[in-house]
Order: structure tokens, then sequence, then C-alpha cells
């Protein structure tokens, strides 16, 4: 029965994309870039714009009153961080299976399957917990098994890592995110009025959406910094020359280098006298790829317990418990 406040919807719409828009051609272009900076400007242009609609529309698309509750905004926060890490380790992992482990689509589908087993197994139980548990201990349980996850996972990579290890680990990571996700839409929804529930919905939404397009974009930005750094001062110690410096490191970054588990016969035209120094080569590559992988994940592991910090800490109570 309300009127749709177009101008908020805009507004905020433009403020989202030139963000997003921002984080992700930062990866490539540098984010001290101009364009990016200029994006980044726009962002905030419009954001600041959103806001100050929203502070005086009649029927605003984001009431901001209820950003002042806990449930609803650390409900939000726990959303963006949960997300940022969950698409971490599922795109950064897979990919690393893939090009530097040098296994198949139908194995890493595998690897996956427990910890996607979990994930819904996880939500299930959280949502019938929900009404007994206070959110915050069930959201605070799940970002320490995501964290727990996250950080097994990061020490189980490796060129030649045990399957059965990284797919335990990958399914302690599942279970938490499957325990965190469902109280945290639960709190969202439950803090604001019955009439209120699609824009609490849809702020949740937004707020998973950009936590997963942010995380991959950033994550992939210092994956390939770290990846960079290390490898450009191996392949100086191996001796090759700039030009085959640079050869390399886009080989890395467009997936052209064979894997670890395709690396025998390396060389090619090279010939057999340079074969050594070709998989030495390569190897630097996915050690520099592990290294910076490695930083990914440890970075998505201390998110994820800030986030299970804050959602103990401020989501105290059941569902709809702090609700006028």
């Amino acid at each position: 029965a309300r009127r749709v406040d177009t101008a908020g919807a805009l507004l905020g719409a433009g403020a989202l994309t030139a963000a997003v828009f921002a984080v992700i051609e930062g990866e490539s272009a540098g984010y001290a870039s101009a364009g990016v900076v200029v994006l980044f400007a726009v962002a905030a242009v419009g954001l600041a714009a959103f806001v100050r609609r929203e502070r005086r529309a009649a029927h605003p698309l984001l009431d901001l009153r209820y950003l002042r509750r806990p449930a609803f905004s650390s409900a939000n926060v726990a959303a963006f961080c949960t997300y940022f890490a969950t698409f971490a380790i599922f795109f950064f992992t897979a990919l690393y299976l893939d090009e530097v482990v040098g296994d198949s689509a139908f194995r890493i589908a595998g690897t996956f399957l427990p910890m996607t087993v979990l994930l819904v197994v996880a939500a299930v139980t959280a949502g019938r917990l929900t009404l007994r548990v206070p959110t915050g201990r069930l959201v605070g349980t799940g970002c320490l098994l995501f964290a727990a996850g996250l950080l097994a996972t990061a020490a189980l990579l490796s060129p030649d890592p045990s399957e059965a290890a990284l797919t335990v680990a990958l399914a302690v990571a599942g279970a938490g995110i499957g325990l965190t996700v469902v109280p945290i839409t639960g709190s969202a929804l439950a803090a604001v009025p019955a009439a209120r529930s699609g824009m609490a919905a849809s702020a949740a939404n937004t707020s998973r959406e950009v936590g997963a397009v942010t995380g991959v974009a950033v994550l992939g930005a210092l994956v390939n910094g770290e990846l960079q750094s290390h490898l450009g001062a191996r392949l100086r110690a191996l001796g090759l020359p700039p030009d085959l410096q640079s050869l390399v490191i886009r080989g890395v970054e467009s997936g052209g280098l064979p894997s670890n588990g395709h690396t025998t016969g390396a060389g090619g035209a090279a010939g057999a006298g340079h074969a050594g120094e070709v998989h030495e080569v390569i190897a630097a590559a996915w050690a520099a790829f592990g290294s910076g992988l490695e930083v990914a994940l440890l970075v998505s592991a201390a998110l994820v317990l800030l986030a299970g910090a804050l959602a103990a800490f401020t989501l105290r109570g059941r569902p709809g418990a702090d609700l006028d």
C-alpha cells in the first residue's frame, strides 16, 4: 500500500554500482588509479545522497532507524563478512585445486561435496534452534567453526595435499557457514515489524551479495599482489630476464602454465636440457600462488572471527526479543 521510493532506489543502486565496479576494477587497475578513485568518490557521494533521501522520505526504501537496532545492523555486518569469506574459499580453493594440484572437475566436486552437505544440515539445524538458543551464540559458534575450517584449509593446501584432510577442513567450514546464515537472516527479519520484512530481507541479501563480490575482488587483488611479489623475487633469483618474468607471471594469472600434476615433460621446445629449469619456474609460480592464497584465507578467517565476536556481544537475545 506504500509508494515505491524510486529516488531512493536509484540513488542506492547507483552508489552500489559505482562501489562494486570500483572494487572489481581496482583488482587489475590498482586501487590508487584515477578511474577507481573517481568511482569510489561517486559511490561516496551517492551514499550520502541516499542517506539524506532516506531520512526525509515518507516511505523510505531503507528505514535508517532500524540500523540502531543491533539485531538488524549486526546481522547485516555478519552477512557481509560471512559471504566475503564464503566466496573466497569456494572460488580460490577450487581454483588452486584445478590449476596447481591438477585435480579434475569431478574430483574437486567430490572434495567440496561434504562441505555442501554439512552446510545444508547445519542450516536446517540452526533453523530449529533459533527459537531456543540466543542468536549471538549460534552465530558466534558458526563463525568459530567457519574460521577453523578456513585456517585448516590454509594449513593443508599444498601442491600435493591430503585430499581426505582437506575435505574434512572444508566440511567444518561448511558447517560453520550453515550455522551462521540462518540466524543472521532471522535476526534481521525479526528486528523489524512484519510490514517491513521485505525491506529487512532485501538489506540482508544486499549485504551478502556485496560481501561476495567484494571478497572475490579484494582477496583476488591480495592473492595477485602476493603472487607477483613472491614470484618476481624467485624468478630474479633463478636468473630469468625481465621479459620472461612477465611471461611467466601472465601465465600464472591466466592459468596458462601446467599444473603441478601435469609438469612431467614440461619444457617442450625448450629442450631436454632446460626441462629442470622449466619445472623449477613452474614450481616457483605455483608456490607463489599458494602463498597468496594462504594470506587470503587467513584474512577471511580474521574477518569471520570479528563478525562472530560482534554477533556474540550484540545479539544476546532470541529473534524478536528486542522488537518493540
